[in-house]
């Protein structure tokens, strides 16, 4: 029969270490991403927005098609505001959630405006 080994008085199985690994803190701005993003984002979808307005009002039904471009640089806005959020919740994960919004009705206006006639 199987009998147990003796365990010696000095030996415990805490051994003065953690139990589980600590990880150094995140960094959250890197030279892969730098934060940048945003203001380049807000930028592509102001001049998104300019650009559907002007074709909104001085475009033709048959240049309807010209909407894309506005609709391109909308997207890349929310492309850009998705690189820029962070793992943490902070007030600039909040900003970005706030453009993340305003991207996406950006985003249906441009393609309520192609759709419905002036």
């Amino acid at each position: 029969m199987l009998t147990p080994k003796p365990v010696p008085a000095n030996s415990t199985p805490y051994n003065g270490r953690l139990p589980y690994r600590v990880l150094p803190p995140t960094r959250y701005r890197s030279a892969r991403r730098p934060r940048t993003y945003v203001a380049r984002g807000v930028m592509f979808a102001f001049a998104g927005f300019l650009c559907a307005a002007f074709l909104r009002v001085h475009g033709s039904e048959a240049n309807r098609w010209l909407m894309v471009l506005p609709f391109i640089l909308c997207m890349a806005a929310t492309r850009d505001a998705v690189r820029s959020m962070h793992v943490s919740w902070d007030l600039h994960h909040g900003g970005v959630l706030f453009l993340l919004y305003a991207d996406m009705m950006l985003l249906t206006l441009i393609a309520v405006w192609t759709i419905w006639p002036l």
